[in-house]
């Protein structure tokens, strides 16, 4: 069997020289091991605070910042508790939960089923929002019947790809870092531009207590309004500092970091023995570099939380709009140029090197989770054939993602099209509508800020037609669950799998202490909790399947029972793998 053994090879392990970061006392020393955590730091930024911690602000206000301060702080401690255990162990913990009770390697299955087909998907949904932007600037939002969007998508999944293609882990940790400096210079900018109320920002960081929905909302927004305030908030939970594939993708990043005994051999039982004898042995010395780059990432996390969250409370809220992804950039176009010109400028460029941060983050942490995957199964093979797989992991899901960019193409194009056609037959219905994700791009032409206009859908624009789902309010609405998942539920899991790994594996001189362990029970229940919560309470009686309880529960169950049908065959066959000369 080549599957790496439970016990680790007698081969002697290589523990890298300490850099000066982690021996000398000095903060800004302690920039040079800033990496892996700006790669979960720009993902998080793109898909949680961007979008998520302005709605927050206009939803809830300030006081919303104590769930993101709170959920940071859970967070942290799981990504330091995975982290630990490969820089200890040389293991990452997918290894280790081949062996959770059940059929062995059904957990990891089931991750890898899911990722496979929901990454992709989260490919298309980032890129269409980052086209939306660049249609916008190069005034192209009309062209193709408002399709144009999608094209710029199509273009920038290219980019990116290749950039995976050429660069590799060091290369989108360069980019990354660059485009998180770039968005910490406007954050701060613009928070100064803001003049926020500061004493109630930092009020709200401390103020467990979430407000009712503001009063127009109802009027305005009745799909929110009649959301409850339990599943808005939990939402949040699942974006805001990032979700559970990030967090094992950064353990993956740390073998390219070649930090502690990640990028080497696993160490013998003698030399794990060596470091439980040696409180200062380098093995120990090495965990401070996870403590200071998470620090750091989930510091720039909260800062731009904050940011944001001042953007809903100071700018949107007292104009009565509510963010979404399609809108952002017009929304606030005028009002910004009104608190200071410069400002529209600096959102602009944030807004966009915040997608496309997040664009290539997430394509590389599909890469790295299934290729850690893969290790799990058989670690021989995979390592003398990585190459190959990151390259055939990077085929696979653009090419889903371009395909489901080009059915939304499609639904947009042949919509307006028939919309414009209708308008030209019959000028009362309407004309000069031309909808694209459900803009008034009519309006825009006249003002950026149309885009804060009432969302229709493109099917609305037909009288005739009966209501019809946009493609990406579809995407949304499997998104949705698949959050709950793995900005929640999975969290939750994963806390639990390190607090059992911990116990099952390390000596007790190296299992986590006070904080840590109590944080891996505490976070685990909350996020698996406000999990089985969120997955309930997200129904909608008169939304259709998407939106009802039994598509997400029946979504999850249905995965996790092919999981467990098919482990055993696919473990098989991964162990029958060998190396060429072998």
């Amino acid at each position: 069997m080549a599957s790496e053994p439970t016990v680790p090879s007698v081969a002697r392990a290589e523990l890298p020289p300490l850099p000066k970061a982690l021996t000398h006392r000095s903060a800004l020393g302690w920039l040079s091991l800033f990496g892996p955590g700006a790669v979960v730091a720009s993902v998080t930024i793109g898909t949680g605070e961007l979008i998520f911690s302005t709605r927050g602000g206009v939803l809830f206000g300030y006081n919303i910042l104590f769930l993101f301060l709170f959920i940071s702080l859970l967070k942290w401690a799981l990504v330091f508790g995975t982290a630990k255990h490969i820089l200890l162990t040389g293991i990452h913990p997918f290894r280790r939960m081949m062996e959770l009770p059940g059929p062995r390697g059904w957990l990891i299955m089931m991750l890898l089923i899911m990722i496979c087909i929901v990454q992709p998907i989260w490919m298309s949904f980032h890129s269409s929002t980052l086209g939306n932007y660049f249609a916008l600037l190069t005034g192209t939002t009309s062209s193709l019947h408002g399709g144009a969007q999608f094209l710029w998508a199509i273009l920038l999944i290219g980019l990116v790809v290749t950039l995976c293609f050429a660069g590799g882990y060091t290369i989108m940790e360069r980019i990354q870092i660059a485009v998180v400096a770039g968005l910490m210079v406007a954050a701060v900018a613009s928070l100064i531009m803001y003049s926020p109320d500061y004493i109630a920002m930092f009020t709200g960081f401390f103020t467990p207590v979430f407000n009712d929905y503001p009063a127009w909302i109802q009027a305005k927004e009745p799909d929110v309004f009649e959301t409850p305030k339990w599943v808005e908030l939990t939402t949040y939970v699942g974006v805001i500092g990032g979700a559970a594939f990030d967090y094992m993708a950064y353990t993956t990043w740390l073998r390219d970091k070649r930090w502690g005994y990640a990028g080497s051999n696993p160490p013998t039982e003698s030399e794990i023995q060596e470091i439980v004898d040696d409180p200062q042995h380098p093995a120990r010395t090495w965990l401070k570099a996870p403590v200071i780059d998470c620090a750091i990432s989930f510091s720039l996390i909260i800062i731009f939380s904050a940011v944001f969250v001042t953007s809903g409370v100071e700018l949107l809220g007292p104009e009565e709009q509510l963010p979404s992804s399609s809108n952002m950039l017009g929304q606030q176009s005028e009002i910004l140029t009104a608190v200071h010109p410069s400002l529209y400028h600096l959102y602009v460029a944030g807004a966009i090197l915040t997608m496309f941060g997040t664009l290539y983050g997430t394509i590389e942490i599909g890469v790295a989770i299934v290729t850690e995957i893969l290790r799990s199964f058989n670690r021989l093979w995979t390592n003398a054939n990585r190459q190959r797989i990151e390259r055939a992991v990077l085929i696979w899901q653009s090419s889903f993602a371009v395909l489901v960019i080009l059915l939304m193409f499609n639904h947009v194009y042949s919509a307006n099209k028939l919309a414009a056609e209708t308008a030209y037959a019959t000028p009362s219905s309407g004309a000069g509508k031309l909808l694209t994700d459900g803009t008034d791009i009519t309006t825009l032409i006249k003002s950026e800020s149309a885009l804060a206009s009432k969302e229709t859908t493109n099917a609305e624009v037909v009288s005739a037609e009966p209501k019809q789902r946009s493609p990406k309010e579809i995407i949304l609405n499997v998104l949705r669950p698949v959050n709950l998942f793995t900005g929640v539920l999975a969290c939750g899991i994963f806390c639990f799998a390190n607090f059992w790994i911990e116990k099952k594996t390390m000596p007790v001189e190296l299992q986590s202490k006070g904080f840590i362990q109590f944080t891996y029970v505490f976070a685990g229940v909350i996020f698996f909790v406000l999990g089985v919560k969120g997955y309930w309470d997200n129904h909608d009686p008169d939304g259709g399947l998407l939106k009802s309880r039994w598509f997400s529960i029946l979504g999850i169950c249905t995965v996790t029972l092919l999981s467990v049908l098919v482990v055993n065959r696919f473990r098989s066959w991964m162990e029958r793998k060998t190396v060429e000369g072998e």
